[in-house]
């Protein structure tokens, strides 16, 4: 499983962080930052696989998508 992990930078990154909530996964529990926070995140990075991300996080029918 690869997961990305975020460390609180500023206030933004802070706020997602405490937004996400836990879930099991096969490795153990994970945390999932939510939709809005993924999207903030690739919008800050830009590049052109945080694009293709961004319109598949669009498209998802999950609120939560990303493992912290």
């Amino acid at each position: 499983m690869l997961i990305d992990i975020l460390v609180a930078q500023d206030e933004d990154v802070r706020t997602i962080i405490q937004d996400a909530v836990e879930a099991e996964s096969e490795e153990g529990k994970i945390m999932l930052a939510n939709k809005k926070g993924v999207i903030w995140l690739k919008r800050t990075r830009d590049s052109k696989q945080d694009q293709d991300d961004r319109k598949s996080t669009l498209r998802s029918t999950t609120s939560y998508t990303v493992g912290l």
